[in-house]
């Protein structure tokens, strides 16, 4: 190609009105001998041509399903999160139920031996009633005495 076309395709090139065919005209005149006043486009289009002759790696499409295998991993996280919850909950809530029974069983003994001293008052109340009775009849107090004994040894049989 003479030197008088070339210029003509540079100035469609610099106006962008020439085809990709063009260019690759432009790019293949500049990539041998040049004449020196056009050497200054030279370094431009050399590069132009390296960067179209880089074969760049295609991008591997992900399949849509490769995005399900982080939601399912999200899900399991979320999942094993909640339930790790509701199951410190539930032992805790067990913890504190145990501790409630334990307080009640020693609340029950209490009330047990509560109940052994009241026995215990009902027997005295019981006896002094005896005693008043027998008083009446002007007994000595050591008859009075033996007949209680007997009294309570008749009633504990």
């Amino acid at each position: 190609m003479n030197t008088s076309d070339i210029n003509k395709l540079l100035e469609k090139y610099f106006k962008a009105e020439t085809s990709s065919a063009e260019e690759d005209i432009l790019k293949e005149y500049f990539n041998g001998e040049v004449t020196p006043e056009l050497e200054k486009y030279k370094r431009y289009f050399v590069f132009l041509k390296k960067e179209n002759d880089i074969k760049y790696p295609e991008k591997v499409k992900e399949s849509r399903f490769g995005y399900f295998k982080y939601a399912a991993a999200a899900v399991i996280l979320i999942t094993a999160s909640v339930s790790g919850f509701y199951i410190n909950k539930q032992m805790e809530a067990e913890r504190e139920m145990e501790q409630i029974r334990e307080a009640l069983m020693i609340f029950a003994d209490n009330l047990n031996k509560v109940n052994i001293e009241l026995e215990k008052l009902n027997v005295i109340e019981e006896n002094l009633s005896h005693l008043k009775q027998l008083e009446k009849l002007n007994m000595p107090k050591e008859i009075l005495y033996n007949k209680l004994e007997r009294l309570n040894y008749e009633k504990n049989d």
